[in-house]
């Protein structure tokens, strides 16, 4: 009887040693597939916020007279590359990178040097939203911008402007983020700043820049005429 039971104890055991394994290695293989399609998701979700850029660039060349469509339309594209220098340089690392509650400032995340590997599809997510709120300024000084200011406004505004907001409402440590702690009903509430999908953070921002560049660029001078605006269509995709 005692022989009987030291064997069943012996065969159990590595039963139960196979079994941890093979958890373990199915909870490691389950954790790669839900992060891989965490990224998956941002990717995708990325490439439809990219193409808003199409849009302000339609919006924008059905805005301005014929002549200066073309520009329009280069400024548009040259933009996206600017702001994806300034963003890489060292926008991402002022806006995720941690730091203190007004900037980040961590060493990995300028140029990308050294971030986890599940920070590469946030970069480019968060790129594409940093170059949409650089481009909300374009229509505004449309026709009135040379070109090298647009772009030392662009890579200003993607690389530091734009950053810092967002670290401000987006990063774990970011004060706006953080919030005020408040009594209410006897209770300590910490009330923070929520922004799901940009609308403080991409379009006041772009909003407030456009502005000023706006009042800058003197719209109000009287240098233009009034005149029939002849490529309206272009505004409206697929409108004839």
């Amino acid at each position: 009887m005692n022989t009987t039971t030291v064997e069943s104890n012996y065969t159990s055991t590595p039963s139960s040693e196979m079994d941890s394994q093979l958890y373990d290695h199915l909870s490691g293989q389950l954790e790669q597939l839900m992060s891989n399609v965490d990224q998956f998701y941002l990717l995708v979700n990325g490439m439809l916020v990219y193409i808003m850029q199409c849009g302000f660039a339609f919006l924008e060349a059905g805005s301005v007279r014929s002549k200066n469509t073309t520009n329009i339309l280069i400024k548009n594209l040259i933009d996206s590359f600017v702001a994806g220098i300034a963003y890489w340089l060292f926008g991402y690392a002022f806006a995720f990178g941690e730091g203190n509650k007004f900037i980040g400032y961590e060493r990995g995340y300028f140029a990308l040097s050294d971030p986890p590997d599940v920070k590469y599809a946030e970069f480019f997510f968060q790129y594409c939203f940093a170059a949409t709120a650089a481009t909300i300024v374009s229509g505004a000084v449309a026709e009135r911008c040379e070109f090298l200011a647009f772009f030392v406004y662009s890579f200003f505004m993607t690389g530091f402007i734009y950053p810092v907001v967002t670290h401000w409402a987006w990063s774990s440590g970011g004060w706006l983020k953080l919030g005020q702690d408040y009594i209410i009903d006897g209770k300590s509430v910490t009330v923070g700043f929520q922004d799901f999908a940009g609308s403080g953070v991409v379009h006041v921002v772009g909003g407030a820049s456009s502005i000023i560049g706006a009042i800058l660029m003197d719209l109000a001078s009287g240098a233009f005429t009034p005149r029939p605006r002849r490529c309206l269509a272009c505004a409206v995709i697929l409108c004839r």
